[in-house]
C-alpha cells in the first residue's frame, strides 16, 4: 500500500513479565532478526526490570511501560508511534 511506513511495531500480550520473559528468545528475538523491522516495541501496563530492557535493548527493541491512561509511559508511546509512522 502506498504511504505506509516500511517499519514494523510489536507489541507484548497483556500478561505477567514471568511469562512473556520465555518469549524474547523463541519470539521476539527471532522476529527482529529475521524480518529487521525499522521499529520494534514492547509495551507494557506494569513496570519492566531494568536487566530485560537492557536485554531487549541489545536486540534493539525498544520497551515503554507504565502505559495506562495518566502513566508515564503514556506520552512517550504516543511519541515513539508518531516518529515510527513519520
Amino acid at each position: 500500500m502506498e504511504n505506509q511506513p516500511s517499519g514494523s511495531l510489536l507489541s507484548a500480550r497483556i500478561v505477567t513479565i514471568s511469562i512473556w520473559t520465555k518469549d524474547i528468545e523463541i519470539q521476539i528475538k527471532p522476529y527482529a532478526e529475521i524480518l529487521q523491522p525499522e521499529f520494534i516495541v514492547i509495551t507494557s501496563m506494569k513496570p519492566i526490570p531494568t536487566e530485560i530492557k537492557k536485554r531487549l535493548s541489545s536486540f534493539r527493541i525498544d520497551v515503554i511501560d507504565d502505559i495506562y491512561p495518566g502513566g508515564t509511559g503514556e506520552k512517550e508511546l504516543v511519541n515513539y508511534v508518531k516518529k515510527a509512522l513519520s
